[in-house]
């Protein structure tokens, strides 16, 4: 797959529409901060704030999860055949360090965590969240379950915390879930996430 594929095309023209349509929101309420160092920021699991303030435009979220469910999943694939993934279209890049899909991919992961977890959350969106949660866990499995600490960490009650640690396991684990990518394994993730969802919306803050 190269950047001409039309798998990647679509991508783009779908993250240029969520950038088109969500930085203008982004940057008005920061006052023209840095986006580098609002970005830094952002990427703490339990800031919610970039979530709010965008609003939750589900045509928008729809178009991002299929973009990043797409480079995920193919991320994905290529790395389990022993392939480079998207790191050989990041090394081809001009001062690239190879680490692009480490980067965004995790990147992304944490903020499909952040939307998730937080009170705008829309169930509708729960089947293509499950979509694309799915390939990012199997490509940042390892910055999952740190993620996942760290936002175990913050709850200060040890009943929240026992009960989502609970949760967050049978996320990855319930419903005998493998590490494939195919039709049955996506659709007992949905389910999965179904159930995390109910579990944790009765009895979490907002983050």
């Amino acid at each position: 797959m190269c950047w001409d594929d039309p798998t990647i095309i679509a991508c783009k023209d779908n993250l240029r529409v969520i950038m088109r349509r969500s930085c203008p929101v982004v940057v008005a309420s920061r006052g023209g901060r840095s986006g580098t160092a609002w970005a830094k920021r952002e990427m703490q699991l339990g800031e919610g704030r970039q979530i709010r303030e965008i609003g939750l435009d589900v045509d928008i979220v729809e178009k991002c999860l299929r973009a990043v469910t797409a480079l995920a999943s193919y991320h994905y694939r290529e790395k389990i055949i022993g392939k480079e993934g998207l790191a050989k279209m990041a090394m081809s890049s001009p001062q690239s360090t190879g680490d692009f899909q480490d980067s965004i991919l995790s990147y992304f992961l944490r903020l499909l965590l952040q939307l998730l977890l937080s009170q705008d959350f829309r169930m509708e969106l729960a089947g293509s969240s499950a979509d694309c949660l799915l390939p990012l866990v199997l490509c940042e499995h390892d910055q999952y379950q740190k993620m996942v600490q760290e936002f175990l960490d913050r709850q200060q009650s040890p009943a929240i915390m026992s009960r989502l640690a609970s949760a967050f396991s049978a996320l990855t684990s319930g419903n005998k879930l493998s590490s494939s990518l195919d039709r049955p394994n996506r659709f007992k993730f949905r389910k999965n996430l179904q159930i995390f969802l109910t579990e944790v919306s009765g009895f979490l803050s907002i983050i």
